[in-house]
């Protein structure tokens, strides 16, 4: 347990009024409890999204919480009670490499410092993200895009996680059938039932 914020099982029945995140979600969603610097405590009700991964932790500046509630993401300001940002919405992994947050979805990844230090990488397949590890300061793994075979087309990729350069080969379009054109004999209306 961290004593900045605690995930509960549900929505306190008694006490004060929880903190929907973002604004106007009244359906249950990840409930954690803040405790702010004076020692006052909030519950923010997280909106939830498509993914079953839930995962909370302190970034570097200490009042600012990440927070992923079923594969949506948020920045908290647990002294504000309010989200400061939100992005994404398939997240369902996370590695901690030195002060960073590397957030993993289905096609998606984001590298996460601060409100102010997020670095997306979008839609970076059509399916999904696979074998992804980090290895010497290099996040690597492999992009799945389905094809009309009824296979994967696999391409490798990797982040450098202090320059943020995204290297990926580039796809080159071959076409697994070729058509030879033909030319269409003219003819005269009246002979086009024959």
């Amino acid at each position: 347990m961290n004593s900045k914020f605690e995930i509960l099982k549900g929505l306190p029945p008694y006490g004060k009024m929880y903190v929907p995140i973002p604004g106007g979600n009244w359906s249950e969603g990840l409930a954690v409890e803040f405790t702010k610097d004076d020692g006052t405590k909030w519950v923010a009700n997280i909106a939830n999204g498509q993914e079953s991964f839930n995962y909370i932790n302190e970034l570097k500046n200490p009042n600012e919480i990440l927070a992923i509630s079923n594969g949506d993401c948020y920045i908290i300001d647990r002294n504000k009670e309010k989200s400061i940002c939100d992005f994404g919405y398939d997240f369902k992994q996370v590695f901690e490499y030195n002060d960073k947050f590397i957030l993993i979805g289905t096609r998606n990844i984001a590298i996460v410092e601060s409100s102010e230090k997020i670095e997306r990488f979008r839609d970076l397949c059509w399916d999904f993200i696979e074998d992804v590890k980090i290895e010497n300061g290099i996040l690597s793994g492999v992009l799945n895009d389905y094809n009309a075979w009824d296979n994967y087309d696999k391409t490798n990729f990797s982040i450098n996680l202090e320059t943020f350069e995204l290297t990926k080969p580039k796809k080159k379009f071959k076409p697994k059938i070729t058509l030879e054109p033909k030319i269409a004999e003219s003819k005269k209306w009246w002979e086009i039932w024959k």
